[in-house]
């Protein structure tokens, strides 16, 4: 019986072990950074603001018509400008309360604009909750497989430990060189009975191999689930960025009717403005025609006061006019009776001429005194006038400055609600940069994550493909005879004999294959990362036997690659929930 003389070549390693290599040895660690989302809004009731000009418009034209009414009225009928100015004042106090209440429309709007807002921040931040449990519940999947592919390393380490000891027991059986017929008969005996031990052996070792291939099927099997899990999950991370294209259009929509929103505020604040310039004019006039009716009343009053002290000058002059002549009739009178019974020289004409010149004096003097009291009535009468004329001035013209100081306080609340229009237009048009460039990211990384998931779908199908391999080489059985190697030392020569014994396997129970088994060793990552190996994991019978000195090269210097460990979704957080 011949000995081999060579032990036969280690078998390469798996192919996806090498795949995995290449990939961790080119791929570094990557970090994802988390991405911020912004805010939504809804713009459903900005039509009715903008539906609301019509009655601003009636407002302002109905403000214009009481001005021209005034300025028309005071220029045609002077008599009547204080009607007409008060009614004047009237139409501004009805248009400046539509305006109002045009202004307090549009805030309640806005209120309801800013909760529609919150209720799409409430969605987006439901969305992103899901999305982050999706990726919580694949990274502890991938976890799990990280700690089931570290305990097949043990197990596959371990195996690579035992075929290493039986080299071993090869190499330590080389220190026997010499021998005889009868020594190789009984080293023959011998070693048969080592080598149906160590048959034993190899089929315990088998059946091993049987049950971790169950294993692995199993294996195979959950890769499968998962497999199907990750596409469903990617499918959903597809889905849930489509609506955040479409919730990104609907900001669009919305900061464009922001926008617009904003120039009609723009042009109801430059309307305010001339509307209150208009009335500061209007106000300016109304003073000076006050003044100007003032300075007209106190004219007349002094004319009056003027002709009231003629007229009682005129009535002094009357009533001393008056004595003296009653004096002087009461002198003739006396004449008269002295004279009546003396002397007839005094006639009945003279008498009753004297006597109807007192009368004419008496008629005189009354009628006097009648228009003394009608002057007295009539500037009594114009004193009331002038006093109730100066309060109704005053009147107007408290009310005047305080319709203005309420229009410039409705001007500054509309240049404040315009400043804080702009403020959130800039601050929305911020949002939407920084929505794009994150849904720019998220593409980008759903993108790269597609790829990957790709890229592990292959892996999975290689390995699936050794697996199935190495089925069919144990469900085969085509092995018929097992191949030993047996290095002797001759005994007269000193030398070293290496020597090939075949034995033939009768039944599938005690038929062996010769494995090489590789020790497994993370550092060599890079080393052997580059090596073309092909998926065959066990020797035949017609393998051509080479040298022991490639069975210690290959079994010990040479490592079998790391496994990649799965990779982890990293989580989505906006800037407001941090």
């Amino acid at each position: 019986m011949k000995l081999p003389d060579t032990l036969p070549p280690p078998p390469p390693l798996p192919s996806w072990l090498v795949d995995q290599a290449r990939e961790s040895s080119m791929e570094s660690s990557e970090v994802h950074s988390e991405q911020v989302l912004p805010p939504s809004s809804s713009p459903s009731r900005i039509s009715k603001i903008l539906s609301s000009k019509v009655t601003y418009v009636a407002a302002v034209i109905l403000a214009l018509l009481g001005i021209i009414a005034c300025a028309i009225g005071t220029i045609f009928f002077p008599a009547y400008a204080n009607f007409i100015v008060i009614g004047g004042a009237i139409l501004s106090v009805i248009a400046i309360a539509l305006v109002s209440a045009l202004l307090a429309h549009g805030k309640k709007e806005v209120g309801a604009l800013h909760a529609e807002l919150q209720t799409s921040d409430a969605k987006i931040d439901q969305l992103l909750d899901q999305y982050n449990e999706l990726v919580d519940e694949y990274n502890q999947d991938s976890v799990d497989d990280e700690q089931s592919i570290e305990k097949l390393t043990a197990d596959y380490n371990t195996l690579a430990q035992q075929y290493n000891d039986l080299l071993q027991q090869y190499s330590d059986l080389q220190e026997d060189k010499s021998w005889s017929e009868s020594e190789i008969a009984d080293a023959d005996a011998q070693k048969i009975s080592q080598l149906e031990q160590q048959n034993a052996d190899l089929v315990i070792q088998n059946n091993l191999l049987q049950e971790e291939n169950t294993s692995l099927q199993n294996n195979c099997g959950t890769l499968f689930h998962e497999k199907t899990e990750e596409e469903s999950r990617n499918l959903e991370l597809s889905d849930n960025c489509k609506k955040l294209q479409k919730e990104l259009a609907e900001l669009r929509a919305a900061l464009e009717k922001k926008k617009s929103e904003i120039s009609d505020h723009k042009l109801q604040c430059d309307m305010q403005t001339s509307e209150i310039s208009h009335l500061k004019t209007d106000l300016t006039h109304l003073q000076q025609k006050m003044a100007d009716h003032q300075r007209a009343s106190q004219k007349t009053q002094e004319q009056l006061e003027q002709q009231l002290a003629s007229q009682q000058e005129l009535v002094v002059k009357t009533e001393e006019a008056l004595r003296t002549s009653t004096e002087e009739q009461l002198k003739l009178e006396a004449l008269l009776k002295e004279a009546a019974g003396s002397s007839q020289d005094i006639t009945a004409e003279q008498l009753l001429a004297v006597t109807s010149e007192a009368e004419g004096y008496k008629q005189q003097l009354e009628q006097l005194q009648l228009k003394i009291t009608a002057l007295q009535q009539q500037l009594e009468h114009q004193r009331q006038q002038y006093q109730e004329m100066q309060e109704l001035d005053i009147k107007q013209e408290g009310a005047l400055k305080q319709k203005l100081s309420n229009l410039e306080k409705d001007k500054e609340d509309l240049h404040a609600a315009l400043e804080t229009s702009l403020k959130k237009e800039k601050y929305l048009q911020g949002q939407l940069v920084d929505v794009e460039g994150q849904v720019e990211q998220l593409k980008q990384v759903l993108e790269t994550e597609g790829k990957k998931l790709l890229k592990d779908i292959q892996i999975l199908d290689q390995r699936l493909d050794v697996y199935r391999l190495n089925q069919g080489l144990i469900l085969e059985k085509s092995v018929k005879t097992v191949k030993v190697q047996h290095v002797v030392t001759s005994k007269s020569k000193g030398q070293k004999v290496i020597r090939t014994t075949e034995h033939p396997v009768t039944s599938w129970e005690d038929k062996t294959v010769v494995v090489t088994m590789q020790a497994f060793d993370k550092k060599a990552l890079k080393k052997t990362s580059g090596a073309d190996v092909d998926a065959v994991s066990s020797s035949t019978p017609e393998t051509e036997p080479t040298g022991p000195s490639e069975d210690k090269t290959t079994s010990k210097d040479a490592k079998t690659p790391a496994m990649k460990k799965p990779k982890l979704f990293s989580k989505i957080f906006r800037s407001h929930k941090k």
